[in-house]
């Protein structure tokens, strides 16, 4: 048989030259190297890369009774530790190595990873149980390159306190995180669906009036990449536009209307207790401060049996709606401001433009209209145009999980304490 005269690889994944003796072994196509991202089924958890080397080779005058491939002789991260590959029919060897992804570096911003040691490879021929091999070492540096490419979209549909982010991604698969970081928000992460994907996101609880700034993000071997920052502003609501101030002759001026309405009439907003956004469904479940349960209060609680004490009795000004909403002096009464307005004005069952509410007049003369707005539990809005119910700032006076509140109907008015996570409308105050 006559020697190995000429052997041409091509190997997809790296570019470099072997020399041994007098026979060359090439390796060659650094114009199509691999993404890791490409082939994301082989990465291990994210902390080693499987890098399946596709190796075309030829051998001229090679004799038909000998097997030959290639032959790596010291790698300990070899597949099924098997240091030879026979070459196919075709002349095609699949050589996989494990390797971890410390022994990668980072070489730009882009992401590409460069293998920071050489590789030793070579060619073997083998005869019964002979083997004879000719071993190569690679001179270059292995390079893996992430090809992936991300833009940051429009805001769109955007309201008081929502809107819809949508980015563009490409190059990414399953095993790649990737989002949206919303400046004062929480990270949105997107889903994957195919390795190209237009993402929507769709941001809520926002602040009325406010801006907020923006950027699609990857994430990619422990470090972030950013795209462009861009921003929206949402749109202004009923509820940050105050109403006026009433002198009812009390310790306190009350406003004319409720948050989130624009005449005495309307019934505005309905609140859970210390929430400063409406929901659509009002239950322990939903409801800001606690775990899910009326036993496991996570803010303004004095009892250790039902959630974390913190021996808070009134809203602080971040969880005060009126004061967020309104601004200036404006916040939700107490309970014992509720009770002065019980005390000292008249009150009078009244229909006004067709809604049914109280009247309550001052001592000084001067009057606000209280619609009969009912209140929110779960889905459903209930008892409105029969019942009316205000929070106050203040704790239950016998339970954390209840909070104070103004009730009335047609014959009665009291102040009382009731579930917090219940939705009722707010009647502001100011000094």
């Amino acid at each position: 048989m006559k020697g190995i005269s000429k052997i041409i690889c091509a190997l997809i994944m790296c570019a470099c030259v072997f020399a041994c003796e007098e026979e060359t072994l090439t390796i060659t196509d650094n114009s199509n190297i691999y993404s890791k991202e490409q082939v994301s089924s082989e990465i291990v958890a994210g902390d080693s890369i499987l890098l399946k080397l596709e190796i075309s080779a030829s051998i001229e005058d090679v004799d038909s009774v000998c097997e030959w491939g290639i032959y790596i002789p010291t790698e300990s991260t070899l597949i099924n530790n098997a240091n030879y590959y026979p070459a196919a029919s075709d002349g095609k060897v699949i050589v996989e190595l494990q390797l971890p992804l410390a022994e990668f570096e980072k070489k730009s911003e882009t992401g590409t990873l460069t293998l920071k040691r050489d590789i030793e490879i070579g060619i073997y021929k083998k005869y019964a149980n002979t083997v004879t091999s000719v071993v190569t070492k690679n001179p270059e540096n292995m390079v893996l390159s992430h090809n992936i490419t991300f833009t940051t979209g429009d805001a769109t549909d955007i309201k008081e306190l929502e809107a819809f982010l949508t980015c563009n991604y490409e190059g990414i698969s399953q095993y790649t995180t990737f989002g949206v970081k919303i400046e004062g928000c929480s990270e949105l992460t997107g889903e994957y669906c195919s390795f190209n994907t237009i993402q929507e996101y769709r941001l809520q609880n926002l602040q009325p009036g406010a801006t907020y700034s923006y950027r699609a993000y990857i994430y990619v071997d422990g470090e972030y990449y950013y795209g462009e920052t861009r921003s929206f502003t949402t749109k202004n609501s009923a509820e940050d536009v105050a109403c006026e101030m009433v002198d009812l002759g009390l310790s306190v001026k009350w406003a004319s209307c409720n948050v989130g309405a624009s005449s005495p009439e309307q019934y505005g907003s309905y609140y859970s207790w210390g929430e400063i956004t409406t929901k659509s469904n009002y239950t322990w479940n939903t409801y800001k401060w606690c775990n899910g349960t009326m036993t496991t209060l996570t803010k303004y609680n004095t009892d250790a049996h039902i959630g974390v004490v913190d021996n808070k009795k009134s809203l602080d000004p971040d969880d005060d709606v009126a004061h967020i909403r309104w601004g200036g002096t404006w916040r939700i009464p107490s309970i014992n401001e509720m009770k002065e307005l019980i005390s000292k004005c008249t009150w009078e069952w009244t229909t006004q433009r067709g809604v049914n509410g109280q009247k309550v007049t001052g001592p000084n003369g001067n009057s606000i209209f209280l619609p009969a707005a009912g209140y929110r539990h779960g889905v459903f809005t209930e008892n409105n145009g029969t019942y009316g119910c205000y929070w106050s700032s203040s704790l239950g006076d016998f339970y954390s999980s209840s909070a104070g509140y103004l009730s009335f109907d047609r014959e009665k008015i009291l102040s009382s304490g009731t579930n917090r996570h219940r939705g009722r409308p707010i009647r502001p105050v100011s000094e």
